[in-house]
Parts: C-alpha cells; structure tokens; sequence
C-alpha cells in the first residue's frame, strides 16, 4: 500500500490508567485506550474504520471517497480530514438541507475540500439503493463508497487491530456502540478469557446484535449489548447524563462527548454498582472520540 501515516497521527494509541472513586470502591481496575488522541481531527474510531476503506479505495484505483452523514457527523468530519491529508477528493452525502447556515462540523469538513450534497430524509433513507447510487455516479462521477459511519467489513478489520496495540492484561473490553462495527471489531481481537461490553447509545438499538453476528463471521466469543442506557435516545440527554459528563471529567481528567463516551462510562458505573464485576475485575474502555460534536451539542 502507498498510503502512508502522517507523523501527526499518534499510532498506537496511549492507554491511560483511571483513577475513579467508585471503582476504587469496588476494587475494580479502570483503564481507558485513548483513541481520541489518535489525531485532532481523525480521531477515535473513525480513523480505526476509515483506513482500510482508503486502502481498497487506493487498490480500486479511486481517487474520490463518497460517504454520508448529518450535520455533526464525526464520521464525515474525520473523512473530509483524512481525504485531505492522503490527497483524496471527497463528497459528503448530507441528510437534510442546512445550507447556508452550515454547522461547525460541515463548516470544517467544507474547509477541507469536501463537496457537501444536501438530500430529503427520505432521500438519505434510500442511501443503499442501487438507484439512488446510480443517481449520485451520474451526478458526481466515479468514486468509492463508504457507508455511513464506515460501517462494513473494512471498517470491523480496522477496528479488529485495536487490541493488537494492548499489552497489558484485562478481563472486559467496553465501548459505545451506534453501528456496533467497534465492537465487532473488538470482538475479533479477543484473547480466550476476555469479554466484551457494548452500550447502545440508540433508544431502539435492537438490530445491533445481528449486525455483530453478522459481522464476526461465526467467531466464538464472550460478548453482549446493553440497551439501558440509551436515555432519550440517540444524541439525547436525561438529567442523569447532564449530571454525571461534567463530574466524571472533573474526577478523571478526561473529556467526553455526549453522544457516545458519556454514555459508556455512565453505564460502566450503573453496571458496577450492580455488581457486574468483582474486584480486582480489568476493565479496557475505548474511548472513541467525538469531541468535535460537543461544539455544537446543547444538552
């Protein structure tokens, strides 16, 4: 492969200790892999599911990545910057017209050089119909498709690399799931007696395990999806949410964004005090990122 890696991409990434009163209480080890400092921009899990997409691109001999995504999307964030950097086009598929009142993100990812197409809900509805993809080669050229959130099997073999970087022991791998393909991903990279947790972070996420199934190709694992701790629903916060972001950084140091760490790590602390781990229990959480959505994000 040609493609190379910026210098400013910090690869592996580091693994950082936590120090966290209620885990000290229960006796139970807190690490977390901090993927959010991957790079400033295509950061977390993003990057873990863009660069064997780039690479087949690269392969196909395509120069234009196509993806999609709405108005805060991490995903088309961390492609437009990627595509940047390794000399790609790209095109960004955008559900909902929010042009010209652009925000933050699609402010960032037009900077880029990304070409920012707006559709109807029921337009983006219809992304993977072979009509609606046909539409948009007649339209934009020929191009590489990436679905949203880089979820496909590209995207679970870069995420599979994740727990190559870990030297260090651990029982249970957790991450916040919205198309499960981390987790997938995770699970693939599974020693014998290690466990994976992922948190939904989607009110009716209950696709989500046919996906993994899907995606593991019969892999015989120790894995689940807890579904509770969804709240409102997706990119939607309850009070509890409100309450615990901003005590949880302050004790740890670490910042979260709203949509998908926040979520892991209040349900890693509901699952605790529920007795789910014993002490001296290892626990690994993927931090996947997604900072940049807290720009615009009200809860």
């Amino acid at each position: 492969m040609s493609i190379s890696i910026s210098t400013s991409f910090q690869l592996p990434s580091p693994l950082q200790q936590v120090s966290h009163p209620l885990f000290k209480k229960y006796g139970v080890e807190l690490s977390v892999k901090r993927d959010d400092l991957i790079h400033p921009e295509v950061s977390g899990n993003k990057w873990r599911k863009l660069v064997y997409n780039i690479r087949e691109a690269e392969l196909q001999g395509k120069t234009t990545i196509l993806t999609f995504g709405g108005p805060y999307s991490n995903h088309l964030y961390a492609t437009a910057k990627a595509c940047q950097l390794l000399g790609f086009r790209s095109i960004g598929i955008i559900r909902g017209n929010y042009f010209p009142q652009l925000s933050s993100t699609l402010e960032f990812a037009q900077s880029c050089g990304m070409k920012l197409h707006f559709v109807s809900k029921s337009e983006f509805d219809s992304r993977l119909n072979l009509g609606f993809i046909e539409d948009l080669e007649n339209r934009f050229g020929e191009f590489y498709l990436v679905p949203e959130g880089g979820a496909n099997s590209f995207g679970v073999q870069g995420c599979s690399e994740i727990l190559t970087e870990i030297s260090s022991p651990f029982d249970w791998v957790a991450t916040a799931c919205g198309t499960a393909t981390t987790l997938a991903g995770l699970i693939l990279g599974l020693k014998p007696g290690q466990k994976a947790l992922g948190v939904s972070v989607l009110k009716d996420g209950g696709s989500l395990e046919k996906y993994v199934e899907t995606m593991i190709l019969g892999r015989q694992a120790d894995w689940e999806i807890v579904h509770q701790y969804a709240g409102n629903g997706y990119a939607k916060v309850d009070e509890s949410l409100k309450k615990f972001k901003p005590e949880f950084e302050n004790q740890t140091g670490i910042p979260l964004d709203w949509v998908y760490t926040a979520k892991l790590f209040f349900a890693l602390t509901e699952e605790l005090k529920k007795g789910r781990w014993k002490p001296g229990t290892k626990i690994l959480a993927l931090h996947t990122g997604g900072l940049q959505g807290n720009d615009g994000f009200l809860p």
